[in-house]
């Protein structure tokens, strides 16, 4: 006879024990949902960040183009100004303006404050232009917003990347 004959004392394998689901551990599937939902979060979060960075570059760059483009108008109006022979009023005024362009900061982080120092820049040039006696069509050609009246956003440049 054989010798792994088992003994009559043992009871019969039922469906209970001898299922395989019962080796498989049950608890990680009761938090399925809120594991879902925390990757889901995770990934989210890292993927807003990255497009917030994005977004963030792009309208940095094209504000900073706008602010780059003014202050440059006004610094090359108070250059063409301080080669013209004008009163010596007129001609202070275009050497304080020349002197406001060259205050606003060229990176970031310098500890000066860009709009207060780029609202200078449009007082000095508004000054020097009552100065001559004309407006200097500075919100014509689009350079300027002061709350006038919509600024031509077509000349600024596509900044996509």
């Amino acid at each position: 006879m054989n010798a792994e004959v088992k003994s009559s004392n043992s009871p019969p394998p039922t469906l209970a024990s001898a299922s395989p689901l019962q080796d498989l551990p049950l608890e990680p599937l009761l938090h399925l949902e809120s594991m879902f939902t925390h990757l889901g979060y995770t990934d989210g979060y890292t993927d807003g960040r990255l497009q917030g960075l994005n977004e963030g570059r792009l309208v940095g760059a094209q504000r900073g183009f706008a602010i780059a483009r003014e202050v440059a108008f006004y610094a090359g109006a108070a250059d063409l100004l301080l080669t013209l022979d004008l009163p010596p009023r007129t001609k202070k005024a275009a050497q304080a303006l020349a002197e406001a362009t060259k205050a606003l900061p060229e990176k970031n982080g310098e500890g000066a404050e860009v709009v207060e120092t780029l609202e200078r820049c449009r007082v000095k040039y508004k000054a020097v232009g009552r100065m001559l006696g004309e407006g200097m069509g500075v919100r014509a050609a689009g350079y300027v917003e002061d709350g006038d009246g919509p600024v031509d956003r077509t000349k600024e440049p596509d900044l996509t990347f």
